[in-house]
């Protein structure tokens, strides 16, 4: 199956669609543009469609409703989890502006936002 995101005006995940394989087949090649085509057209709409990975093998990750792609970077981006995180450009994902404490294997920690740290869930 070949995954496509569907996203608003804004650039944000607003559904994703799987289509056969052979739906969007170019000789023996995907084309995405044929899958954006024949969603278009499945679902009367001049909307956004971007195909994705489920695996994850390209476009950074597997979108979840509420992610947002970057046109510039051709990739999907998670929501961001709280307002104090900072995206990594190294890694593409969201980082606490806090490095999680070194016994993390040993203790749980969640992030509290109002502290800006991370405290041990007991």
């Amino acid at each position: 199956m070949a995954h496509f995101a569907r996203l608003d005006s804004e650039s944000k995940v607003v559904g994703i669609h799987a289509v056969r394989n052979e739906v969007i087949l170019n000789g023996d090649s995907e084309d995405e543009q044929i899958g954006i085509q024949f969603l278009q057209k499945l679902h009367r709409t001049n909307d956004n469609f971007v195909q994705c990975s489920f695996n994850a093998s390209f476009r950074n990750i597997f979108p979840m409703i509420g992610a947002s792609f970057d046109q510039e970077q051709n990739i999907f981006i998670d929501p961001k989890p709280y307002e104090s995180w900072l995206f990594d450009e190294n890694t593409k994902t969201w980082v606490a502006p806090v490095p999680m404490p070194s016994d993390s294997e040993q203790k749980q920690y969640e992030w509290n936002e109002d502290q800006k740290s991370w405290v041990e869930v007991v």
